[in-house]
């Protein structure tokens, strides 16, 4: 018989049918499958789960969970966060403490609120029960320190992070560590992390590591320059990109004879277009390109006509606080 989260599959269609007092029963068992298929990204049948756990509750506990969960399969809107809120109130466990924290600082940050982001997600790291889970809500906390101008800050928030550890967030942390110092004028501390970044096979975030580097130290016609762009132009397998061995992967062009600006890249098609769509609110015009042999789906603005175009519209994003990189034509 199939198990869904440990309970058979079976159980819990026929829980969906029974009255109020065989619901009871089933509450907290519900819930849990629910946690696993919200993990899974059944966000529809966790939401009939959850329904029916938060009318079956016996206890506050139960209930409480059961609102944490509902409010967690909310997209977005004051609704969720308003729950969240009243969640956090409550004594729902540690692991709801993290989960709800998490998702008040994402509801906040898109909705420009970065103090209140960052205050959520500093919590979160607090009361996470794992090293990389602290790590993550420190790396958000610091996003939004950036977002705050406050580059000094996030930098301290980053080493905090990159102190408890290795761990599969440390490319991401000494990513943004090269951004924040970045912003805050330290190119030479900041060339450093990104140069860790750029050398640790199979990270996400080499790519973008490898563009910063290019971007210090790929400028001009002197050798070492050249060996940069090199990197960038015919990366091979396992350096960066990943792909089939002996396989070489060109950089993606600019649109033809135009500047473009790259405003990030993203394994998944769903995460670019949500990063696209956050930069439209904010003004900006960004094209999602396919993905390239690296199989990164890249967010551009493309098509601009001169160098002076391009620096105009860098210091819009600059003023906004967001990251960018230029592509020449």
């Amino acid at each position: 018989m199939k198990r869904a989260g440990g309970i058979p599959v079976c159980l819990i269609a026929a829980a969906a049918f029974l009255g109020a007092a065989a619901l009871r029963l089933e509450a907290q068992d519900m819930l849990e499958v629910a946690r696993g298929q919200m993990a899974a990204g059944h966000a529809a049948d966790a939401r009939v789960l959850v329904e029916n756990a938060l009318r079956a509750a016996s206890s506050p506990e139960q209930r409480n969970r059961a609102l944490l969960y509902r409010a967690c399969l909310e997209t977005d809107g004051d609704s969720a966060f308003s729950r969240l809120e009243l969640v956090c109130g409550m004594a729902a466990g540690q692991a709801e403490a993290v989960i709800a924290g998490e998702r008040l600082g994402d509801l906040a940050f898109s909705r420009g609120d970065y103090t209140r982001a960052r205050e959520s997600w500093l919590l979160a790291a607090e009361a996470a029960g794992s090293p990389e889970n602290r790590q993550s809500a420190l790396a958000k906390a610091a996003r939004a320190e950036l977002r705050m101008k406050y580059p000094r800050q996030a930098v301290g928030t980053l080493e905090r992070a990159l102190a408890m550890g290795q761990s599969a967030s440390s490319g991401m942390l000494h990513y943004y560590c090269g951004e924040a110092l970045q912003a805050a004028g330290d190119r030479d501390k900041a060339a450093q992390h990104y140069l860790v970044a750029y050398q640790s096979p199979g990270d996400p975030y080499q790519l973008a590591a490898l563009y910063r580097l290019v971007e210090f130290y790929g400028q001009g016609g002197g050798k070492a320059a050249r060996q940069w762009r090199d990197r960038l132009a015919q990366s091979a397998a396992g350096s960066v990109f990943g792909p089939a061995a002996g396989t070489a992967v060109s950089p993606p062009q600019a649109a033809p004879g135009g500047y473009s600006i790259q405003l990030g890249a993203f394994s998944s098609l769903a995460r670019a277009e949500a990063h696209a769509a956050g930069l439209r609110k904010q003004g900006f015009d960004p094209a999602v390109l396919p993905a390239g042999a690296d199989k990164l789906y890249r967010v551009r603005i493309v098509g601009l006509k001169s160098r002076r175009e391009a620096d105009r519209l860098i210091e819009k994003l600059k003023k906004k606080g967001i990251s960018y990189q230029l592509i020449s034509p």
